[in-house]
């Protein structure tokens, strides 16, 4: 395998290394830079869950509504 190019797909290299379940057989054709596993830029996927998150913790209460006094 060929580890020194682009994904075409984001993590296909990743995913296909961490399935490796021994070394033997294993055949790295060309060196490669590990950063080339992980992919830094996020997929429109990610930037809507983070856009979700950053949503939700605007939404959340920061004082409880009922200071605790109040509560039995």
């Amino acid at each position: 395998t060929d580890l020194g190019t682009c994904d075409f797909q984001a993590g296909i290299s990743y995913v296909a290394v961490s399935r490796v379940t021994s070394l033997q057989g294993l055949l790295l054709e060309a060196p490669f830079d590990r950063q080339n596993l992980y992919n830094h830029t996020p997929t429109e996927g990610m930037k809507m869950r983070l856009a979700d998150q950053q949503r939700r913790q605007a939404q959340q209460l920061i004082d409880p509504p009922y200071p605790p006094q109040y509560i039995d």
